[in-house]
Protein backbone atom coordinates (compact mmCIF):
# COMPACT_ATOMS: atom_id res chain seq x y z
CA UNK A 1 0.00 0.00 0.00
CA UNK A 2 2.77 2.56 -1.16
CA UNK A 3 0.83 4.68 -2.49
CA UNK A 4 -2.94 5.56 -1.31
CA UNK A 5 -5.47 7.79 -2.48
CA UNK A 6 -5.74 11.04 -0.27
CA UNK A 7 -9.44 10.39 -0.75
CA UNK A 8 -9.11 8.20 2.19
CA UNK A 9 -8.10 11.66 4.10
CA UNK A 10 -11.33 13.27 3.22
CA UNK A 11 -13.25 10.11 4.55
CA UNK A 12 -11.33 10.86 8.27
CA UNK A 13 -12.06 14.13 7.77
CA UNK A 14 -15.51 14.21 7.00
CA UNK A 15 -16.54 11.14 8.81
CA UNK A 16 -18.41 10.05 5.42
CA UNK A 17 -16.64 6.10 6.30
CA UNK A 18 -19.42 4.85 8.92
CA UNK A 19 -22.15 4.41 6.63
CA UNK A 20 -24.41 1.28 6.42
CA UNK A 21 -25.99 -0.17 3.17
CA UNK A 22 -27.76 -3.81 2.90
CA UNK A 23 -27.30 -6.13 -0.21
CA UNK A 24 -30.39 -6.91 -1.36
CA UNK A 25 -29.69 -10.33 -2.51
CA UNK A 26 -28.57 -11.89 0.97
CA UNK A 27 -29.26 -9.00 3.42
CA UNK A 28 -25.29 -8.49 4.35
CA UNK A 29 -24.51 -5.37 6.10
CA UNK A 30 -21.92 -3.32 4.42
CA UNK A 31 -20.00 -0.55 5.92
CA UNK A 32 -20.97 0.32 9.64
CA UNK A 33 -20.72 0.30 12.23
CA UNK A 34 -16.70 0.17 11.85
CA UNK A 35 -14.18 -0.20 14.82
CA UNK A 36 -10.70 1.70 13.97
CA UNK A 37 -7.31 2.54 16.08
CA UNK A 38 -5.64 5.37 15.71
CA UNK A 39 -1.77 5.39 14.86
CA UNK A 40 -0.31 9.20 15.93
CA UNK A 41 2.59 10.25 13.60
CA UNK A 42 4.08 12.87 11.64
CA UNK A 43 3.43 13.62 8.14
CA UNK A 44 5.65 15.04 5.57
CA UNK A 45 5.45 16.99 2.57
CA UNK A 46 7.61 15.57 -0.05
CA UNK A 47 6.19 16.92 -2.67
CA UNK A 48 3.85 19.75 -4.13
CA UNK A 49 3.72 20.16 -7.79
CA UNK A 50 1.01 21.06 -10.46
CA UNK A 51 -1.63 18.60 -10.74
CA UNK A 52 -1.93 16.72 -14.25
CA UNK A 53 -4.70 17.76 -16.13
CA UNK A 54 -6.57 14.09 -16.47
CA UNK A 55 -6.91 13.85 -12.81
CA UNK A 56 -9.51 15.32 -10.72
CA UNK A 57 -8.54 18.75 -9.68
CA UNK A 58 -9.96 22.09 -7.94
CA UNK A 59 -9.54 25.33 -10.35
CA UNK A 60 -7.02 26.15 -12.54
CA UNK A 61 -4.01 26.08 -10.06
CA UNK A 62 -4.40 22.82 -8.14
CA UNK A 63 -1.63 20.83 -6.61
CA UNK A 64 -0.38 16.95 -6.34
CA UNK A 65 0.87 17.03 -2.18
CA UNK A 66 2.81 13.57 -1.48
CA UNK A 67 3.42 12.87 1.54
CA UNK A 68 5.61 10.32 4.17
CA UNK A 69 3.67 9.02 7.31
CA UNK A 70 6.22 8.40 10.48
CA UNK A 71 4.72 6.89 13.03
CA UNK A 72 5.46 8.55 16.34
CA UNK A 73 6.12 5.35 18.30
CA UNK A 74 9.16 3.41 16.97
CA UNK A 75 7.74 0.56 18.07
CA UNK A 76 5.01 1.36 15.28
CA UNK A 77 7.65 1.71 12.64
CA UNK A 78 6.10 -1.28 10.49
CA UNK A 79 2.89 1.22 10.18
CA UNK A 80 4.83 4.14 8.24
CA UNK A 81 3.90 4.57 4.99
CA UNK A 82 5.26 6.80 2.00
CA UNK A 83 4.12 8.21 -1.52
CA UNK A 84 0.52 9.47 0.14
CA UNK A 85 -1.61 11.95 -1.17
CA UNK A 86 -3.42 15.13 0.49
CA UNK A 87 -6.62 15.76 -1.13
CA UNK A 88 -9.72 17.31 -0.47
CA UNK A 89 -13.71 17.05 -1.37
CA UNK A 90 -13.57 13.10 -2.08
CA UNK A 91 -10.24 12.84 -3.84
CA UNK A 92 -9.52 15.91 -6.05
CA UNK A 93 -6.50 17.92 -6.00
CA UNK A 94 -6.57 20.83 -3.74
CA UNK A 95 -6.27 24.26 -5.05
CA UNK A 96 -2.16 25.90 -4.37
CA UNK A 97 -3.56 28.64 -2.51
CA UNK A 98 -5.10 26.74 0.24
CA UNK A 99 -2.10 24.53 0.46
CA UNK A 100 0.11 27.02 0.82
CA UNK A 101 -2.42 28.58 3.80
CA UNK A 102 -2.22 25.35 5.45
CA UNK A 103 1.14 25.40 5.43
CA UNK A 104 1.99 22.50 3.29
CA UNK A 105 4.91 23.28 1.63
CA UNK A 106 8.12 20.54 0.69
CA UNK A 107 9.62 19.75 3.88
CA UNK A 108 6.74 21.00 6.40
CA UNK A 109 5.66 18.44 9.18
CA UNK A 110 2.12 17.84 10.43
CA UNK A 111 0.69 15.93 13.40
CA UNK A 112 -0.91 12.90 11.67
CA UNK A 113 -3.14 10.08 12.25
CA UNK A 114 -2.99 6.67 10.90
CA UNK A 115 -7.04 4.89 11.12
CA UNK A 116 -7.05 1.33 10.92
CA UNK A 117 -10.40 -0.77 11.16
CA UNK A 118 -10.46 -3.34 13.51
CA UNK A 119 -13.97 -4.22 12.91
CA UNK A 120 -16.49 -4.29 10.15
CA UNK A 121 -16.27 -3.66 6.49
CA UNK A 122 -15.65 0.03 5.73
CA UNK A 123 -12.61 2.18 4.40
CA UNK A 124 -9.95 -0.19 5.88
CA UNK A 125 -6.97 2.74 6.37
CA UNK A 126 -7.17 6.16 6.51
CA UNK A 127 -4.70 8.92 6.84
CA UNK A 128 -5.26 12.75 8.23
CA UNK A 129 -3.36 15.58 8.91
CA UNK A 130 -4.72 17.34 12.07
CA UNK A 131 -3.86 20.57 11.46
CA UNK A 132 -5.16 20.35 7.53
CA UNK A 133 -8.44 22.32 7.69
CA UNK A 134 -9.84 20.24 4.98
CA UNK A 135 -13.54 22.06 4.63
CA UNK A 136 -11.67 25.04 3.85
CA UNK A 137 -9.83 23.14 0.79
CA UNK A 138 -13.29 21.88 -0.56
CA UNK A 139 -14.86 25.23 -0.15
CA UNK A 140 -11.69 26.48 -1.99
CA UNK A 141 -12.70 24.07 -4.86
CA UNK A 142 -16.81 25.31 -4.79
CA UNK A 143 -17.92 21.85 -2.98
Amino acid sequence: MKKLSAAILLCAAIGACNTDSTNSNDNTVIGGPCDYEDTAGVATIVSVEPAGTNGLNCGDDAVEIVFDFTPDDPAAADLAETGLFVAVSEGVNPDRAWAEDEGLTVGSEHPALRVDITSGTCTPLMFTLTDVDYSAGAMACGD
